[in-house]
């Protein structure tokens, strides 16, 4: 695989796990009940974890060769 084009994939798949887990995270805030908020928030956190998560073992990967 192309170094370049895998850290392009890598970033962008990141980028777009990231602002999704945020946005859930924040749009928390609207919803109608507690117990919802709680869960989006751990949803969102969840999301934006594995994004990272994801994120830091293709760095390694890539970059280990």
């Amino acid at each position: 695989m192309n170094t370049k084009k895998g850290l392009t994939q890598v970033v962008a798949l990141f980028a777009s796990l990231a602002v999704a887990g945020i946005g859930i995270a924040v749009g928390a805030q609207f919803a109608p009940t507690e117990f919802v908020q709680i869960v989006m928030v751990a949803i969102g956190s969840a999301v934006f974890g594995s994004g990272l998560t994801f994120f830091l073992i293709r760095m390694s990967e890539l970059f280990d060769k």
